[in-house]
């Protein structure tokens, strides 16, 4: 099985509404401002970057889709 671009997104956004982390948006901000630009272009960079994408879309759903996903309890 394969899983493409969006489903991985789906997966971290699934991930970090599940583990409620409290100023998540903070540790995401100092991964990108203190991780080496190395680390960044390699796949600790795509982690990186797909946490914050993930925090993005989280950021800009709707009220009835996060109630939608907070009443999700398993795949």
């Amino acid at each position: 099985m394969v899983i493409n671009a969006d489903q991985i997104l789906s997966v971290f956004i699934y991930i970090v509404l599940q583990a409620r982390i409290a100023n998540f948006n903070s540790h995401v901000r100092l991964i990108n401002e203190f991780v080496s630009k190395e680390v960044l272009t390699g796949n600790g960079g795509f982690y990186a970057a797909t946490t914050a994408a993930s925090l993005e879309h989280i950021l800009t759903m709707d009220e009835e889709m996060l109630r939608k996903l907070k009443g999700v309890e398993k795949f």
